[in-house]
Parts: structure tokens; sequence; C-alpha cells
């Protein structure tokens, strides 16, 4: 006989950040040499990407925490005085060729740093660690009638002027909800779910982090995160298997796509079933369809931390 499934309690929601928070203006920078010191460092990011002195306000050469490979590079934390400049550091520093990104014969590679709230959720951090331009958004109402338009008041503003669209720009919404294969009519037990595409991966990053905390549609948590895809051990075998719903829900559609995703979805009123990640119930084909998009390549050299 099997025992009852112990449920997790829901993470706080934490809400969206707003542009000046400064868990957003916080980089590592990844790569270093053993023998760097703070002021170099300083010094390279102030004439490489052009960022005023000013601008910079810590710079810490330290070891990481993760020691056990012998090959590991020495990190720096980097904080900058305001959102603005971070972005614009990370921005100018991509601009150049990767041959000019060169620190003492090391190509600098630097990324957000991820804050504590998402390193408390095992998914979210190691969705921060891939590289997309897609992001993925969980546990919409069913309620709500145009799901596009409440996500675009919540997230839209954040890269919708000439400061916030420094790292890029918000795409497109595609809003995905649950639909009998008979009528085509949204099912009432449907646990809505949606893809926003940005055109740069630093932008998915600065999104996840500063959306990442969770916020409120129609009174339900909503869960954001960058997208993962990962390949499937069959190789071009098709589309995604899905295992969303409660006792796993139906099998997704073998569509002609390889990837498989590595999500899961919120329980009611914000719970988290630990079975963790996939479609809801009933998506088929049509949901294997929809599973193109940007692979995972993982943290850079060294990883995040």
């Amino acid at each position: 006989m099997m025992g009852a499934r112990e449920e997790r309690a829901p993470l706080p929601t934490i809400g969206i950040l707003a542009n000046d928070d400064e868990r957003l203006r916080k980089v590592t920078m990844f790569n270093l040499k053993k023998d760097t010191t703070n002021e170099e460092l300083k010094s390279w990011i102030i004439e490489t990407t052009g960022i005023a002195e000013s601008g910079i306000v810590s710079v810490e050469v330290r070891e990481p925490y993760n020691k056990d490979n012998p090959n590991y590079k020495i990190l720096a934390d980097i904080e900058f005085d305001s959102t603005k400049t971070t972005d614009e550091c990370i921005s100018n520093l991509y601009k150049i060729d990767e041959k000019e990104r060169k620190f003492k014969d090391n190509t600098m590679n630097m990324s957000r740093t991820i804050p504590e709230f998402i390193k408390k959720d095992g998914k979210k951090k190691e969705s921060s660690k891939t590289k997309s331009k897609k992001l993925f958004v969980a546990n919409l109402p069913k309620e709500s009638t145009n799901i596009e338009e409440e996500l675009k008041k919540h997230i839209g503003c954040l890269a919708d002027s000439e400061e916030t669209q420094i790292l890029g720009t918000i795409e497109s919404y595609q809003v995905i909800m649950q639909k009998d294969p008979a009528t085509g009519n949204r099912l009432e037990t449907s646990q809505g779910i949606a893809f926003i595409h940005v055109s740069s991966e630093h932008l998915a990053d600065k999104l996840a982090i500063q959306c990442g905390g969770g916020f409120e549609i129609g009174g339900r948590r909503i869960d954001f995160k960058k997208n993962v895809v990962k390949q499937d051990a069959g190789g071009m075998r098709g589309g995604m298997r899905g295992r969303g719903g409660p006792r796993g829900g139906m099998r997704g559609g073998r569509g002609g796509f390889a990837a498989q995703q590595q999500w899961g979805y919120y329980g009611p009123q914000g719970g988290y079933p630990p079975q963790g990640y996939g479609p809801p119930q009933g998506y088929g084909q049509d949901w294997s369809y929809q599973q193109q998009g940007y692979g995972g390549y993982g943290g850079y050299e060294g990883g995040y931390y």
C-alpha cells in the first residue's frame, strides 16, 4: 500500500522586482586567472566596456565555492550603481568580438548573479544556467479572458522604454490553454501556460530574475523562469511525453521534435506537486508541435558559483 504523497509547501511570492532593485545590479564574471587583482579587473572592465569608474560600486575577485575541479577558474562578484549601468556593461561586453574579450589570455564571460530566492528553488536554479531566448510561464488562470493582455500588463512594461531595452526587446507572447480535442473549446480544468520570446539571452536572464519570485494573475501564483529543453534519449523520435496533471495525465503526441521539456506545473492554489513539470492533461499532437525552442547549454565554464 502506497503511503500518502507529501506535498512541499509553496515558496513565498516575492513579486516582480522593480527595475532599480539592487538584486538586478550584480553580476558574476568567469574564467579569470588566479593572479588577477580587483583593481586589474576593474580597470579592464572600464577600458573594455566604456563604463564610468563611478558606475562600479565594488569588484571582488574570489575562488569558486566548489573547488573540486583542479582546473577551476577564479570568479569575480561585481556590483554596479544602477540596473541601467549593469545592462550597459553586459551589452557593451557582448557587442565586441570574443577575441577582444580576452583578459590575460582568457576569454571573459559575465552573467547576472543569481539571487538567493532563485537558488532556493531547485528547478529555477537549474534553468538559470540555461542559455535561452525563451521564457516559460505556468499556472495561468483559466478564468481570465485575455491572458496575453494580462502578461503584457505585468511583464511588457519591464522592457518598453529606452532605458529598459538596453539588452533587447520582448518579441512575442505564445499562450497555450488546454482544449478539448473534440470541440476545440477550452477545458474547465485547464492549466494555462505561455512562452515569452525575447530578442537576447541577456534580456531573458534579467527577466527570469526580475519575475522569478512569482507574481499573481487572477488570484493564482504565476511561475516564471527560463525555458529548458533537453534532448530526448531516443534522438529524433518525436515530441513531448506529458506527465503533467495528477496521476500523470495523458501522454503527449509523438510529433517531429527531439526535444523533451523538463518542466513542472503548479497545483491548485500554488502548491508544488512533486511529480515535476510536464504539460497538463490531454495536449496530444498539438502540444508536441509547440515544443520547438532553444537547447540548454549549461553554465559558463567554472559554473555560476
